[in-house]
């Protein structure tokens, strides 16, 4: 799991600072009290089970550009999930999502869930909101929800 959590600020970092895949940096945020998010995640299932597909939703609508398949078609241990690009929120309550799509089991199982919002003002990273660890239980089509404020 420290590995996940690794990645995942790597992974949070290179989205807020852009890339060589994608060059577009972060947006100036408007007037109107409006910023942007880099948003990540991670969803780990049990031994024996792999994850095939993920993605993500912000505020209930799905992230553009925000999902994550598995290469291995026995799955993957592991599958972290972020957008590449900030997104543009106003000030205030949000909640992020991260629902499993496919995965080898059948049914429910536990899953370990984890992520990180980069909160961006102006054109530097202001704010970093970790989403605490959890274990949740997910089946093909199931989402684990977390609530931040910025």
């Amino acid at each position: 799991m420290i590995r996940l959590v690794a990645a995942l600020a790597a992974a949070i970092s290179m989205a807020a600072c852009g890339n060589s895949s994608n060059p577009v940096g972060p947006t100036a945020p408007s007037s109107g009290g409006t910023l942007t998010v880099s948003l990540t995640g991670g969803l780990v299932p049990p031994i024996g089970v792999g994850v095939l597909e993920a993605t993500m939703l912000l505020d209930g609508r799905e992230v553009t550009g925000a999902k994550a398949v598995c290469p291995e078609a026995g799955g993957c241990s592991a599958l972290q999930v972020f957008n590449l690009t900030p997104v543009a929120v106003t000030a205030g309550r949000h909640t992020v999502s991260f629902r499993l799509l496919r995965h080898t089991a059948q049914g429910r199982v536990a899953y370990s869930a984890v992520g990180l919002v980069l909160v961006i003002r102006g054109f530097a990273p202001s704010e970093r909101i970790t989403l605490v660890e959890r274990t949740v239980s997910l089946g093909a089509g199931d989402s684990v929800s977390y609530d931040f404020t910025v």
